[in-house]
């Protein structure tokens, strides 16, 4: 059942707790089910919000423009720790998947300049 762990709620989050439980539900919910992640992460396991809780924030956070993961990380972080609390679950939601497109974009840039120097002749197409 959904929210039925018997464990205690925790208390408000730390500042670094927030990070690192906003990037471990972007690294789980790579490719899709970031608000099944983040309702289970949130309300089962750490129980920081009750179910209607989440649900609340979910529908405040698909009204707003842009991602829902991104607009909950910036919603539970503010309610925990304000602006600071904000940042942090924002950068554990984008820093990692930043960082793995900004490597695949110097790989092929470099791979394809590589490739560019070996070919003679007339500059084939990318």
């Amino acid at each position: 059942m959904v929210g039925s762990s018997s464990a205690p709620p925790e208390a408000a989050p730390s500042v670094a707790r927030l990070y690192v439980v906003f990037l471990r539900i972007a690294l789980l919910s790579f490719g899709g089910g970031s608000t099944m992640w983040s309702q289970r992460v949130l309300v089962e396991e750490l129980r920081w919000l009750s179910d209607a809780q989440f649900l609340n924030a979910v529908s405040l956070c698909q009204v707003l423009p842009g991602p829902n993961l991104i607009n909950l990380s910036v919603n539970i972080g503010t309610h925990y720790r304000g602006i600071r609390g904000a940042l942090a679950a924002l950068a554990g939601v984008i820093l990692v998947p930043l960082a793995v497109m900004l490597t695949a974009g110097v790989l092929y840039f470099r791979r394809r300049s590589n490739s560019r120097s070996r070919t003679r002749g007339p500059r084939a197409l990318p």
